[in-house]
């Protein structure tokens, strides 16, 4: 009898809605079971999908389990399986075969989302867009990078959320740092700002980077761009049979631009983590259920820089945009 052990923490929660330290899942066919300490004792009785094995002692607690379940074969999630723990685990199940899995099934079932986790994710996007509306309110004359950085968490903490990733906020020529940590630069009255920010509505992420334009004739220009770009792929979704064809068509379209190119992706799913499956270097068939972000950019070094970013799901085989708040 085979058997898949998760020790993804974002699996995990993904299957179990919590995320606690020392927790362990054994997929036997349909059945699953979820292993974790006396600490978690209470909390976990909300799994109500699972057997749930409380251990003290875990040696004793897997003879207890390979007693009601003589399984030959363990399968591992490699990419999260450190040699120190697959050492432990070797272990702890002395006699069991630990083989690596080629395709982890909860990845895939996590790429196709069911409506549940779409209007999670709606709901994450929308909390998003109300804290970075309150957010661009705060942007005056003298106030840092880091204070608006600051200001986005503090405002996720008020709503009973938390951020999905670190915020990045850039003035002037930071926006054009793809990845900007956010420093002490002051807002000046006339520059460009970039924000990307992301909060979680019940374990689900979101994801949505604005600018406050520059009035500089190139900056127009490229925003412009960048606008109409991600009005193309939207009229243009029904030619399009993969992701891969998305990006494609985005590229082609840069190509327009002097010396200009996309120096990322352009764009990533999302769900339980701000970047999971399906990503946009792969064949990923355009499907129901699909839920990814589509976020052309811009960046001239030491002047500014543009990305804008939405959320977007398939349903009935249309593109549907997550986000109400305009570029």
């Amino acid at each position: 009898m085979k058997a898949i052990l998760i020790t993804n923490k974002n699996n995990l929660e993904y299957l179990t809605g919590k995320n606690y330290s020392n927790m362990f899942s054994i997929i036997i066919n349909e059945k699953k079971h979820l292993f974790t300490d006396p600490r978690y004792k209470i909390a976990i009785k909300e799994c109500k999908n699972f057997k749930v094995w409380i251990y003290s002692d875990i040696k004793e607690t897997i003879q207890e389990f390979l007693k009601e379940n003589p399984i030959e074969e363990l399968m591992f999630e490699p990419s999260d399986l450190t040699i120190s723990k697959h050492k432990f685990f070797k272990k702890i199940f002395k006699g069991v075969k630990l083989k690596a899995l080629k395709e982890n099934p909860i990845f895939t079932k996590r790429k196709i989302k069911t409506q549940e986790e779409i209007d999670n994710i709606k709901k994450s996007q929308k909390l998003n867009e109300k804290i970075y509306s309150h957010t661009i309110k705060k942007i005056k004359e003298g106030v840092s990078e880091k204070q608006i950085a600051s200001f986005i968490k503090i405002q996720a903490l008020n709503e009973n959320s938390e951020i999905s990733f670190e915020p990045i906020v850039g003035f002037a020529e930071n926006s054009a740092n793809i990845h900007h940590k956010p420093s002490d630069k002051k807002y000046k009255n006339g520059d460009c700002v970039l924000i990307d920010m992301g909060v979680k509505y019940k374990n689900y992420c979101s994801d949505m980077t604005r600018v406050i334009p520059s009035k500089n004739k190139n900056y127009q220009k490229h925003y412009n761009f960048l606008k109409k770009l991600i009005k193309k792929i939207e009229e243009n979704f029904n030619k399009f049979k993969t992701l891969e064809d998305i990006d494609k068509f985005a590229r082609k379209e840069y190509e327009k631009l002097d010396n200009i190119s996309l120096p990322h992706s352009l764009g990533h799913g999302i769900g339980i983590q701000v970047h999971e499956k399906p990503f946009f270097g792969e064949k990923t068939p355009i499907q129901d259920g699909l839920v990814f972000t589509i976020e052309p950019g811009i960046y001239i070094e030491e002047k500014y820089g543009i990305r804008l970013e939405n959320i977007y799901y398939i349903q009935n085989k249309k593109l549907i945009n997550c986000n109400t708040l305009d570029f």
